[in-house]
C-alpha cells in the first residue's frame, strides 16, 4: 500500500551497515542507490520486491529524530525468515541513542497476514 518509506539519518554509513546486513536477510541484494541532492543532502534508496526504503540527511539541516509511534513494517516469507531477520538486526544491534537513553527500534514483520512485533 505504499510505494516508499523514508526516514532520517544523521549517520547514514551506519545506517548502511545495518540496512546492508538486515535487508539482506529479505532478499534485498547489492546495497543502495546513492544520491547526492544538488542542495547536498544525501540519501540512500533500497528497492527489493516492488518496495522501496529511502534514509535520508534530513533536508532541514537539523539532526534527526526518531518518529514518536512510528513503525516499519518489514514483509517476510516463513517464521523462519522472520528469526533470521530479528538476529540480523539483534547482531547490528539495533538500538540507538535518545535523550541519553536506550530505545529500542521495534519493528513488525509480517508472515502470511500474521504479525508479530520483535
Amino acid at each position: 500500500m505504499f510505494s516508499h518509506v523514508m526516514i532520517g539519518s544523521n549517520d547514514l554509513d551506519r545506517s548502511q551497515r545495518f540496512y546492508d546486513a538486515v535487508l539482506g536477510v529479505l532478499g534485498a541484494q547489492g546495497g543502495p542507490m546513492r544520491n547526492t541532492t544538488p542542495a547536498g543532502h544525501t540519501r540512500l534508496f533500497y528497492a527489493h520486491d516492488g518496495g522501496m526504503l529511502c534514509i535520508t540527511q534530513p533536508i532541514n539541516n537539523q539532526p534527526a529524530t526518531s518518529a514518536n509511534g512510528a513503525t516499519l513494517g518489514f514483509k517476510c516469507s516463513s517464521p523462519e525468515q522472520v528469526k533470521a531477520f530479528h538476529g540480523a538486526c539483534a547482531r547490528i544491534t539495533a538500538y540507538t541513542r535518545c535523550s541519553s537513553r536506550k530505545v529500542a527500534v521495534t519493528l513488525v514483520l509480517s508472515v502470511n497476514s500474521r504479525s508479530s512485533a520483535v
